[in-house]
């Protein structure tokens, strides 16, 4: 079953199944194709095609109810079952490409996340480090660079933390 409309014994239902099958395929094509300008447009335009897709399942196992309803015979009947079932297998490569696709961005975020970590744990260190590093026995000395050290730890652990708390939000979007 093709997404060509046919008129030769085709009636106004099935080839205005194909036709809005067919219109829906292209829109959906359209919508992948286009870039969104902002994260949210993005977004809208992943879920509407995302809608078609499904859209166009549904339409294609209404044509397939149609055609079942219709068939004479038994290689038509297993034709009509076919090309249902390569419809419902698009679907599911489609589905596994995008699930492939979220995980992909779901381990960029969490990778921010580990750097950021990572970038906080190297400021604790070198921080006891300088205090390590300060010279001579003037505990004013050792005092200052105590201090600056603890702002500075403040300062990465703060920073880290927003960040983290900024990647956490996007992944429950």
């Amino acid at each position: 079953m093709s997404n060509e409309p046919t008129t030769s014994g085709s009636s106004d239902v099935e080839v205005a199944l194909a036709q809005l099958l067919k219109q829906a395929e292209q829109a959906r094509t359209t919508l992948l194709d286009t870039d969104g300008s902002s994260e949210a447009e993005a977004s809208y335009l992943a879920d509407a095609a995302q809608a078609l897709s499904t859209m166009e399942l549904e339409l294609t196992f209404a044509r397939a109810t149609l055609a079942a309803e219709r068939a004479d015979t038994k290689p038509d009947l297993e034709s009509t079952l076919t090309d249902a079932a390569d419809a419902a297998r698009r679907w599911i490569d489609d589905a596994g490409v995008q699930a492939q696709l979220g995980r992909m961005e779901l381990q960029d975020r969490v990778s921010a996340i580990s750097q950021y970590l990572d970038r906080a744990r190297a400021e604790v260190i070198r921080a006891g480090e300088r205090v390590s590093d300060v010279v001579g026995t003037e505990l004013g000395d050792v005092r200052s660079a105590t201090l600056s050290s603890i702002d500075g730890i403040r300062d990465v652990i703060v920073d880290a933390g927003r960040s983290i708390r900024a990647a956490g939000e996007s992944l429950q979007e």
